[in-house]
């Protein structure tokens, strides 16, 4: 990972971009952490160093050049990630739980695309995330009316909903 500020500038320059100190802190936040952040996560990491507004341009302008990538856990959210840690994140399938919420790594996971021909090019090169749903273990054995707590192996963007 990319924790220094001379490299992340220059990362920014080849891309076109400018480089300002929100970018470049942006970029260092994300790029230090294997989790994805939501907007309102970045801007509380950031400890007021820029405004909501810059914020959120930063995160789309990053993502926009390649240097982010973002996704939705199934909650309308945007999270946000170094393009480094998507990638590897991208690697395996995800499970989210339609009661609680959770979302789960499934790394030993495989999923297989049987026909290719008819599948958009996104499918066709491995740029989509995997997500499998249904009851966790859990929510499967709650008591009935009674919600279940998040368990399992989880991260920060992977959380109760």
């Amino acid at each position: 990972m990319l924790s220094n500020e001379h490299a992340l500038s220059e990362r920014l320059r080849a891309t076109g971009l400018k480089v300002t100190p929100g970018r470049v802190a942006v970029m260092k936040l994300l790029g230090g952490t294997a989790a994805a952040l939501s907007h309102a996560e970045v801007v509380e990491a950031l400890g007021g160093l820029a405004d909501r507004a810059s914020v959120f341009r930063n995160l789309n302008d990053l993502v926009r050049v390649g240097l982010l990538a973002r996704h939705d856990a199934g909650d309308r959210i945007w999270r946000f990630r170094s393009t480094e840690e998507a990638a590897e994140h991208r690697a395996h399938p995800h499970f989210l739980c339609d009661d609680c919420g959770t979302l789960r790594c499934l790394p030993d996971v495989e999923v297989v695309v049987r026909s290719l021909d008819s599948a958009p090019k996104a499918v066709r090169e491995a740029r989509v995330d995997i997500r499998l749903s249904g009851r966790c273990d859990g929510c499967a054995s709650a008591i009935p009316g009674q919600a279940a707590a998040p368990h399992g192996h989880t991260h920060r963007s992977e959380r109760p909903l």
